[in-house]
Parts: C-alpha cells; sequence; structure tokens
C-alpha cells in the first residue's frame, strides 16, 4: 500500500496527473500480484484525484466510489467502506441527490458499535448530518 500513500500524497499536493499515474501503477501490481487488501482505497483516491482535476470529471469519479465501495464490500472491509461511502456521499451531496446518499451512507455506519468514535467515523456522520 505504500503506492497508495504516494498517491494520497500526490492528491494533498494536487499533483493529479501524478497521482493518477502511481494509482494506475499501483492497480497493475494489485492484478499482477493478486494481493488485493488496498485496491478499495486505490480506487477512491483515484476518484478524488479526478474530482481535484474538476467536475468534468465527475461522472468517472462516480464510477471510481462505486468500485471502491464494491471492493470493500467483497472483501468485508467495514473501514475501507466506510471511506468510500463517504468519498461517495460527498460526491451526491453536491450532486443533489441527498437521499441516495443519507442510505448508503447510513448502511455504511450502521456496521459499527454505537459510541466507537474514530476520525472515518465522525466524518461519515458530519456528511450524514449535512444530508438532512
Amino acid at each position: 500500500m505504500i503506492l497508495g500513500n504516494l498517491a494520497s500524497a500526490h492528491l494533498a499536493l494536487l499533483q493529479v496527473e501524478q497521482g493518477l499515474a502511481v494509482v494506475d501503477d499501483a492497480l497493475k501490481c494489485v492484478d499482477r500480484n493478486g494481493d488485493h487488501w488496498g485496491e478499495s482505497e486505490l480506487h477512491r483516491i483515484r476518484g478524488h484525484l479526478l474530482l481535484t482535476r474538476g467536475s468534468h470529471d465527475a461522472g468517472l469519479a462516480e464510477v471510481c466510489f462505486g468500485k471502491a465501495l464494491e471492493v470493500a464490500r467483497e472483501q468485508q472491509a467495514k473501514s475501507y467502506q466506510l471511506r468510500a461511502a463517504t468519498s461517495l456521499a460527498q460526491l451526491w451531496h453536491q450532486q443533489g441527490k441527498n437521499n441516495e446518499a443519507k442510505g448508503m451512507l447510513s448502511e455504511a455506519i450502521s456496521v459499527w458499535p454505537e459510541g466507537l468514535d474514530t476520525a472515518d467515523l465522525r466524518e461519515a456522520r458530519g456528511v450524514r448530518q449535512q444530508l438532512r
């Protein structure tokens, strides 16, 4: 997942094309090696890089977030599922799809024990609150 961290760094520095190249390389490694544990996060990062590039890539970003969510669900990776759902919900909120976003995000949050407090859960709950 070192390449995922590098792609995240490119995102933070707004180096979109470099970040996308790193994600592409990382996904090739996933396919070649069969080590899929960080795949969901790579798709999520790609989605954010695409959104950083411009709103004209919102459709592609939505596909990436959806793929991230699908992979996380298949792997039963609750943390990655929560992150992907939060990213997709934020995009849907911008598109006015609040009901869909709220339902999906509520489902991702519901699998976590009540009272648990992590940065990802706080972010997800904050996004859900915006959807009301």
